[in-house]
Order: structure tokens, then sequence, then C-alpha cells
């Protein structure tokens, strides 16, 4: 029996700092910078707590009186958590950002480059997360490599099911799904909105009582206000990255149940289609070198994806084929498919007082790590079948002795 456990009670319990290509942490209440380059664009080091990523770059955004399209980030942080991360901004300058003064987001050093970040330049995250309860049991250092609960939604966990309506064409259920679910919602102002909206349908009265902390949910309101039936068009009025991410919760979800058939019928051998990979300079698993023999990579699945009998079962149940990720009414959102590894590797785990710590690859989960070692209160993953890991971590543990 796992032992039950509880984290992020508060943001302070949850400590993520990026780890930059070249293995440098980017530590908490630490001045950070690099020599300057030649170039256009102005890199920075942001400390935030308790805000989501897009969310911080639109306040400063806001305070430097600038579009938030003018920055890039090499990937998104938690909310409820307090994180370090690099942004580029292009033509920024060095002194306004230096000083900039805003309640939860601290800047903590600026650089010139020659480049923007791009997604995925990482080197990985170091996490220090506080646990409330009873047992420490001893960290393994290999996890099955889930997609986590923040992919699905911070609270509702229903963004693979609006992206499911939309590879289906279904795109007003997927524009309903998203207004009116209301389940795990924490908001007891937000409950009610949806629950109004839900009985009348009345997108022009909504939009005047929803909550303005539902800017997503505003903006879908305000198009349909006027244009009653284009939930095609509402939809292109959220940022495409936001419209792309419930395509690619849906692609994590039928990961995530693929990876529970796999381990619940001990099928780590590989399949039609999937490859094995070396580690990156740091020791992560990294898909772009191939080999023959390492990490086993499995298939995200897309519209160009070869997929092999497990997976054609998986998706004959949801009622879907691969093609329909080829979106045609809004072909800015297909998407063709990509790899992620069967298993994924902790490195240094350790216990500090009440805290683990550890290091983790871009796009591996803190939280589906966690879920290796103990119950997790109010964790709960789409796909992710618990008991799977549960039973199977003497496995894990004989797989890489």
């Amino acid at each position: 029996m796992f032992p039950v456990a509880e984290i992020k009670k508060q943001p302070e319990d949850f400590i993520v700092e990026e780890i930059t290509p070249d293995g440098k942490v980017l530590e908490l209440d630490t001045p950070f910078s690099i020599p300057d380059e030649e170039g256009k664009f102005l890199h920075f080091a942001m400390q935030k707590k308790d805000w989501d990523t897009n969310s911080a770059i639109r306040r400063i955004s806001r305070a430097l009186r600038t579009s938030h399209k003018r920055f890039n980030t090499a990937g998104t942080k938690d909310k409820f958590a307090v994180t370090t991360q690099r942004v580029s901004f292009f033509a920024g300058n060095k002194e306004k950002v230096l000083n900039l003064k805003l309640q939860d987001i601290k800047i903590l050093g600026a650089w010139i480059a020659k480049d923007k970040l791009k997604l995925g330049e990482l080197g990985g995250n170091r996490f220090r997360i506080k646990i409330y309860g009873d047992e420490k049991p001893d960290l393994l250092p290999y996890f099955f490599n889930f997609f986590g609960p923040q992919r699905f939604g911070a609270t509702r966990a229903n963004t693979h099911l609006i992206g499911k309506y939309m590879i289906m064409k279904e795109y007003e259920t997927a524009v309903k799904e998203y207004l009116l679910n209301y389940e795990g919602e924490r908001s007891e102002i937000s409950v009610s909105a949806r629950k109004k909206l839900a009985e009348d349908l009345d997108y022009k009265k909504a939009f005047e009582y929803f909550p303005k902390h539902l800017k997503f949910e505003r903006i879908l309101l305000s198009h349909l206000a006027t244009h009653s039936n284009d939930y095609i068009g509402a939809l292109r009025k959220l940022p495409r990255t936001t419209v792309l991410m419930f395509i690619h919760a849906y692609q994590s979800y039928l990961f995530n149940i693929e990876l529970s058939e796999r381990i619940s019928k001990k099928i780590f051998d590989k399949m039609e289609n999937e490859y094995f990979c070396g580690a990156d300079e740091l020791g992560f698993p990294d898909i772009c070198l191939k080999q023959d023999k390492g990490y086993l990579a499995l298939n995200i699945i897309g519209y160009e994806t070869t997929i092999n009998e497990l997976e054609k079962e998986i998706l004959e149940r949801e009622g879907i084929d691969s093609s329909m990720f080829k979106l045609h009414s809004m072909p800015e959102l297909s998407s063709k498919g990509s790899f992620r590894t069967f298993f994924n590797f902790a490195k240094y785990p350790k216990w500090g007082g009440e805290y683990t710590v550890f290091s983790l690859s871009s796009g591996a989960y803190a939280s589906t790590y966690l879920l290796h070692h103990f119950n997790l209160i109010q964790q709960d993953l789409p796909g992710f079948l618990p008991q799977h890991v549960h039973k199977n971590k003497e496995l894990l543990v004989s797989l890489f002795d």
C-alpha cells in the first residue's frame, strides 16, 4: 500500500528552478546573468509566485507598455508554485526590465542575445517539493513517463475532452465543454456563472456576468454574443497556443492510456514504429538521439503516425482514427504526431527534511514522479491508472537493475 500524502498546500511548497541547456540552474532569489552577445533579443531570468507563465508575461508587457507577442519562453511553469525561468524579449530595454517592480514577480538578471528562446530550449527543471505525509519511502530514479495533471487543466481536468470534440469536428460541443463544465471548479462565482449559462445559453448576457478572471471564456462569449453559431470563429479568437493545447491534451490522454495498458500487460518490448533513444549531455532521455538500445520511444499519435495493434484498439474504443488529427476546418491546429519515452529518469532524488529534491528533463512531470511513491491527494490524471504503477513498482526496479 502506497503512503497517502499531499502536496501544494501553498505556492512555497512547490519550487521549480529551470536548468539551462548547458546545465546551469536558475536558483531561487539568486542573481543570474550571462555575458551579452550581439543581437536584438533581451533575455531575462524571471522568478514568479502564484502566476502562470503566460499571465506573468502579459503583466510584464503591460508594465512595459508593449505587446506580449514580443516575448518567448522555453516552456511554461506551474502556477501554484514558486518558479524561475528564462524569457526572451524582442528589442527589449535591459534597464527598464531590471527596474520592474511587480507583485510576486522578480527579475533576477538580464542579458543581450542573438536569438529568441525556442520552445523546449532548456535542459530540464530542478524541483523542491514539500510532502505532507507521515512516511518517507526510498526514492526511485526511474519512473513511467505519464503526462501529468497540468496537461489536462489546472482544476477542471477537461482540456483533453475539448481536444477530442475538436478532432471529431464537434466544435459547438467543444466550446460548450469549455464554457459550461464546472466539475472541479474551485471558485463559487465561476461555478454559478457556468451553471447559469448552461440554463439559458444566452452568450450576450453571460458576457456581462462571467467573472473577469475567466479571460478566455469571456473572449469566446464576446464573439458568440454577436455570432451565436460561429464556434470555429470563437475558438480562433483564443491564442493559438491555447487552442493547440486542447489537441495536445487529447494526444497526451491517448498516450497515458497506452502506457497504462502496456504496464498492465507487461509489454516493454519495441512495437511497430517505435525506436530506442539515448541520453543528452545532462543524462536525460533525448528522443532525437536514435540508437540500438536505451530509452524506448512510443508514439504520440497524430495524422502521420503509423499505429500499432494496441493503438488501433485504443482508437477504435475512442471512436476516432489517427487521420482526424488533420483538422481541415482549422488546419493551423493539425498535429502530425511525435514521440515520448516509455520511461524517464530523475537525477539526484533525495530527501531534505520534509522536502523531496530531484531534477527532471523538459516535458517530464514532478507529480507523475511522485505518484510512483505516494497516493497523492487530488492528483488524478486522465488516462492514468495508478494501480498499474503501484502494483508494478518492483517490476520497474527490476527493469533497471
